[in-house]
């Protein structure tokens, strides 16, 4: 049985090839948390190749992620591709739910989602730093936008690793 619930979402977007410094190759998730206590978002990224003008593409939802933030603090999370330049390949869109919410609140998550450039080449262990950011490609929490999902009822949520990297 599926349960309908609310959500914020970016809408879909797509990222540039190039931003002024170079590649855009990681898309950084950044989560605050300004309560006094422990709190949990979670993040279903849905994605969709870009075949061609006028072509239809399905949309590939990934499995939701579990992102717990602990209190007074801020957490990171990366999406990066496989192969370096597929990450412009697709068209995305970010959804969260839990203790997050349209209205920044001090007892509620805040979340901005930045692509850009990594500082240090992503492999062994990439860096959430970014060498630059596209600002084309930013959305601050006062540009997200009220959905409702479907989400089945006794699904389980993934937890998030640092960094999440398509095999597109």
């Amino acid at each position: 049985m599926a349960v309908m619930m609310d959500a914020i979402t970016t809408g879909i977007f797509q990222v540039p090839a190039n931003n002024s410094g170079g590649q855009n190759d990681v898309i950084n998730i950044l989560l605050e948390n300004p309560s006094s206590k422990k709190l949990t978002a979670y993040l279903l990224i849905e994605y969709s190749t870009i075949i061609d003008y006028g072509v239809n593409s399905p949309v590939t939802p990934l499995d939701p992620f579990k992102i717990t933030v602990d209190a007074h603090s801020t957490r990171i999370h990366g999406l990066s591709a496989a192969f370096p330049g597929s990450l412009t390949d697709s068209l995305y869109r970010f959804l969260f739910w839990g203790d997050i919410d349209l209205q920044e609140d001090e007892e509620k998550l805040s979340v901005t989602i930045l692509a850009g450039t990594y500082s240090t080449p992503p492999s062994p262990s990439p860096s959430p730093k970014l060498s630059f950011g596209d600002a084309s490609v930013l959305f601050r929490h006062e540009n997200f936008v009220k959905a409702r999902i479907q989400k089945k009822e006794k699904s389980e949520a993934l937890q998030c690793n640092s960094i999440t990297v398509l095999k597109i």
